[in-house]
């Protein structure tokens, strides 16, 4: 798994994806250490093929990690709630305003105005949506944004996200 867009790893060196800078030559890692020796193994009968279960480009760290697993072995579950405020925290337990004994957020959607995923105009889909600072999109009154308090330490986050929101209309 690397940090390109569709076919991306065929077409330069993939050192950078819009103005986010990987500081590694991810493309050509992948064509020469991973595509190279998995074609020459299964249609050449040539090499000694052992993968790992995964093989993905760590962003951020910029660097590239084989796991024996998918999701990587050692790695904890862990789960998210909304809350009041736009807040996003590990506790169940609602941040009810006094008074209150429910919770809820709440927004119109309206289908002939979609929420725009990239800040400009163009033609087609840029590529560059994937790294775009989306942000502008929240302050649109049919955007619900939460985030959790300031981070103490790294976070990786690696394997399947699971969403469930409790919605109705």
């Amino acid at each position: 798994m690397g940090p390109w867009i569709h076919g991306g790893w065929s077409r330069d060196d993939g050192d950078h994806l819009g103005d986010v800078k990987f500081n590694a030559k991810t493309a050509p890692f992948y064509r020469e250490q991973i595509e190279l020796p998995f074609f020459e193994y299964h249609l050449k009968g040539k090499g000694n093929w052992k993968a790992p279960e995964a093989w993905v480009f760590e962003t951020g760290t910029n660097v590239w990690r084989k796991y024996d697993a998918w999701p990587p072995k050692g790695a904890e579950e862990k789960t998210l709630f909304l809350q009041a405020g736009g807040k996003l925290t590990r506790s169940r337990q609602l941040d009810l305003e006094p008074g209150t004994t429910e919770a809820f957020d709440e927004f119109v959607s309206d289908p002939n105005k979609p929420v725009p995923y990239y800040d400009k105009i163009g033609i087609g889909m840029a590529k560059e949506y994937m790294v775009a600072d989306q942000r502008f999109a929240s302050r649109r009154p049919d955007v619900l944004t939460y985030q959790t308090e300031p981070l103490a330490e790294d976070v990786t986050i690696a394997g399947p996200i699971d969403v469930k929101l409790h919605v109705s209309t």
